[in-house]
């Protein structure tokens, strides 16, 4: 029989561990999903399910809602890709417009 400390009361559930998803930053309970970044070398990801499933993931830069597809952010400088919402936001504010979100895929 396992020592008290291994055993489960009846009731009581085992916390599992979480970790965050490198993509969104979500938390993922249980086993997380694993993508391969495309990267040279290519790279195992950690993700939760939404950001595995579907080719587009959605992630926040600079308070702006992004849809953007999960190979080019993988791949993708994100400090360039924060310089380029920085100058989207800004060219549509100077036009009396805010963007709240924005599709993206690198080209």
């Amino acid at each position: 029989m396992a020592p008290e400390s291994h055993r489960l009361r009846k009731g009581h559930q085992r916390m599992s561990e979480s970790k965050d998803c490198e993509i969104c930053g979500g938390s993922v309970e249980g086993t997380p999903f694993t993508v391969v970044a495309l990267t040279e070398p290519p790279r195992a990801v950690e993700v939760c399910a939404a950001c595995a499933e579907g080719s587009y993931v959605k992630v926040v830069v600079d308070e702006t809602r992004l849809n953007v597809d999960r190979d080019d952010y993988l791949r993708a400088d994100l400090e360039d890709l924060s310089m380029a919402v920085q100058e989207a936001t800004l060219a549509a504010e100077n036009y009396g417009w805010r963007i709240e979100g924005m599709t993206l895929k690198a080209y």
